[in-house]
């Protein structure tokens, strides 16, 4: 009886060890299986669509643009699938994210995944550009993805210049003309408008001129040249290829296209005509004539005239120089 107890015993001690061992190996086993995965084939990432690009300051939001262009601003967004290859299983990947310049900027959307096979899915990712405070100059943009022993894949996306600011200078910053009386028809110094992106910006500006002072509505003119195309062929313009100011002293994107640009055509729209644009590198001379009217004292201190530039789809505004205009005595 004893030995049959002792025997139990002994066999009950000798279960216990092996299922102690057991765990422990299985446990042990775990690091070992997964650095084996990461030595076999290894995760992929790559693109499944086009990229597409919306512009959201669009009142409704969402209206498409160009993403071939070398730039965006904030509250733009930038739209792309990825196809993900796990050969070990999907359980063995998390979802995919975005990163600008190596910083994690954006999760893709797992409610939109489609699964494809069980190594196989394609996920849908979008990145919205925030403010220039966290994202501003040139962005290297990559979708990435990780697995659960350790590994990382990642795709190239492309590289757009974030939030760039947007100036525009003058030279000189006076509009003068020479000694004139009532009736007479005079004609200013050139200014030069200059583009003040910042340095490496691609940014290109639209052009735009206008005025909210009545005299200056009604008796000044302007003339522009900008690499080869001149206001002698704008539809607007006179015969000395001169134009009439539009009335303004804000920015309204609806109403200053077709009526405000400094350049104009009637076959090629506004935003893509070449004279109105004014490159980084650019300069677009203006020059002015005016009409003198009766009682013109010779010296306006007021904001007589507003020149502004705007990028392209970009925040719904413009940066404007005030110019006073003076007759020299």
């Amino acid at each position: 009886m004893k030995n049959k107890t002792w025997t139990k015993i002994a066999f009950l001690f000798l279960l216990t060890i092996l299922v102690i061992l057991s765990n422990s190996y299985e446990v042990n086993s775990r690091p070992h299986l997964e650095h084996s995965l990461a030595s076999l084939e290894p995760i992929t990432i790559e693109l499944a669509s086009d990229l597409e690009a919306r512009a959201s300051y669009v009142e409704g939001g969402g209206e498409p643009i160009n993403p071939l262009r070398p730039y965006f601003f904030e509250g733009d967004q930038i739209w792309f699938d990825v196809l993900i290859y796990s050969p070990h299983g999907l359980n063995k990947v998390g979802n995919p994210y975005v990163t600008v310049n190596g910083l994690i900027e954006a999760n893709c959307r797992e409610d939109g995944t489609v699964i494809i096979d069980k190594w196989h899915k394609i996920v849908p990712c979008r990145l919205a550009v925030e403010t220039p405070r966290s994202m501003q100059g040139w962005g290297d943009i990559k979708a990435v993805v990780d697995s659960t022993y350790g590994e990382k894949a990642n795709v190239y996306v492309g590289t757009w210049y974030l939030n760039s600011a947007i100036y525009v200078n003058t030279d000189p910053l006076t509009i003068e003309f020479p000694d004139a009386h009532t009736g007479e028809t005079v004609y200013s110094n050139i200014i030069k408008m200059l583009s003040g992106v910042e340095l490496d910006s691609p940014v290109p500006l639209q052009s735009f001129v206008s005025t909210d002072n009545q005299i200056s509505l009604e008796n000044l003119y302007y003339y522009a040249e900008n690499d080869g195309y001149t206001t002698l062929d704008d539809p607007r313009a006179d015969s000395e290829g001169f134009i009439n100011l539009f009335e303004a002293d804000h920015f309204e994107i609806y109403y200053f296209y077709n009526n405000a640009e400094i350049m104009h055509s009637l076959d090629i729209l506004p935003e893509e005509y070449p004279g109105n644009i004014l490159e980084p590198d650019g300069e677009i001379n203006l020059r002015f004539r005016l009409d003198v009217p009766e009682n013109w004292t010779g010296h306006h201190n007021e904001c007589d005239l507003y020149i502004w530039g705007r990028a392209d789809l970009g925040p719904n505004g413009g940066h404007e120089v005030c110019y006073n205009i003076n007759i020299v005595d």
